[in-house]
């Protein structure tokens, strides 16, 4: 509103200090015993050790409704057939650490980040292979492609 802000600059400090008053702190804490996390009904907490042990401390979603959809989409899957689904999704655990991947708006609303390695982990351990590949129908944007199927 040019009435209230002259300029970007005085916007910009406008919405700085409101965010300052608001903003949760955030205080980081390590995991209790993995053994006592539930990830999803059928998969334990043990399932993320992998991907915390594969280097420094990391910070990154564990998407448990994405993970309970994903374990029980697999279960209704037929042998010869494949999951496909376009989301945003982290693809390496790496990408945790190089980039920020935190909420963000889509199409309106705020969305999280999916954790691949974590559903292509859980994917292995069920016996199938999970692959990303940008998306093909559109680029220049962070929508990925995962696939899913019974692993030959």
């Amino acid at each position: 509103d040019p009435d209230r802000f002259p300029d970007v600059g005085g916007a910009v400090e406008f919405w700085q200090k409101a965010w300052s008053l608001v903003r949760l702190r955030e205080r980081y804490v390590p995991l209790g015993g993995l053994d006592l996390y539930q990830l999803c009904p059928e998969v334990g907490g043990e399932t993320l050790r992998p991907l915390l042990e594969s280097g420094a401390d990391i910070r990154m979603h564990v998407n448990n409704g994405a993970l309970a959809s994903f374990t029980d989409s697999l279960s209704l899957l037929h042998p010869f057939g494949k999951l496909v689904c376009h989301d945003l999704f982290v693809t390496d655990v790496q990408g945790y650490r190089t980039n920020f991947r935190g909420p963000g708006k889509y199409d309106g609303s705020v969305v999280n980040w999916v954790n691949g390695p974590l559903l292509a982990h859980v994917g292995r351990r069920k016996g199938f292979d999970v692959r990303y590949a940008p998306f093909r129908h559109r680029g220049g944007g962070n929508i990925i492609t995962m696939t899913a199927q019974v692993r030959d």
